[in-house]
């Protein structure tokens, strides 16, 4: 009677484990089924996944869901089938990075604190949508690449170099956002700007002659940025101007190393930049 007993347990198990297996299987083959149907990049596999991400910024506000199913589908397809496949998709994908980064900035307003890019499910997803969208390189990106770099502080390395291998096709956004006094988070905007546009020089993305003179008058005018705040700009701007060697320049540069109120910041930077140039202060 025992051992009837332990044959019976024996064939429970016996059961209930290939059942398992079973599933796994099917459930494995379907996923791979999934798998290969969006890689082919069949438009309408790319619509849906589209709509799917217009679905959610429309939905966010009240569901807080980020689709991150979606997106990592519409990067298998990037990868196997290459960007043209996935192009009809970049409006959604731009309406939902442009969303992300309003709510980190507003974020970062209410709390009077940066928020750490690493430490959020929203920061980290919009640091691989940032990178997808750098690697897709689609002109109807750039506007949320640069806003990017001025609006959020989560302004990748990755957006950092692709905006300055783009040189003079953003060139006039980038002078914009450099001469921007008005719009919330100025500051940033003027502070990046001047940044942007020195790693653009050192680059050798400026090419015609009248940018590098505007651009030269413009770092001029941000190193002279007033009040606490504008120390950022004034240490962007005055690091960007060791690219001009000119005697104006070279005296500006002397007189905020000894002079500029921000020891730490533009002093250093100003000292740094003398040095570059071969100019002792």
């Amino acid at each position: 009677m025992r051992q009837l007993k332990y044959l019976l347990v024996f064939f429970v198990i016996v059961f209930l484990s290939f059942s398992i297996f079973a599933n796994s299987y099917k459930d494995e083959r379907n996923l791979n089924t999934k798998d290969e149907d969006l890689s082919a990049g069949d438009p309408d596999d790319v619509h849906e996944l589209a709509n799917q991400i217009e679905q959610t910024c429309m939905q966010y506000q009240d569901s807080q869901q980020l689709p991150w199913d979606a997106v990592q589908y519409l990067q298998r397809i990037f990868r196997d089938q290459g960007r043209e496949a996935v192009l009809p998709a970049i409006p959604a994908l731009n309406r939902l990075v442009d969303m992300l980064l309003d709510k980190l900035y507003d974020k970062m307003t209410e709390e009077g604190a940066i928020p750490d890019e690493e430490g959020c499910g929203e920061g980290e997803f919009l640091l691989q949508m940032l990178n997808f969208l750098v690697e897709i390189g689609d002109e109807r990106s750039i506007p949320l690449l640069l806003k990017s770099r001025f609006y959020s502080p989560v302004g990748c390395a990755a957006v950092r170099r692709a905006l300055v291998s783009m040189g003079e096709r953003v060139l006039p956004a980038v002078i914009a956002a450099a001469e921007d006094t008005v719009s919330k988070s100025y500051f940033g905007r003027r502070m990046n700007a001047a940044y942007l546009l020195g790693k653009m020089l050192g680059a050798n993305k400026i090419n015609k002659l009248e940018d590098k003179d505007r651009i030269r008058q413009l770092l001029i005018t941000l190193a002279g940025e007033e009040g606490k705040r504008g120390s950022s700009v004034r240490s962007s701007a005055v690091t960007a101007l060791s690219y001009f060697k000119d005697q104006e320049v070279i005296a500006l540069l002397k007189r905020i190393a000894n002079e500029d109120p921000n020891e730490f910041y533009v002093r250093s930077a100003a000292r740094r930049a003398l040095k570059k140039m071969g100019v002792e202060e």
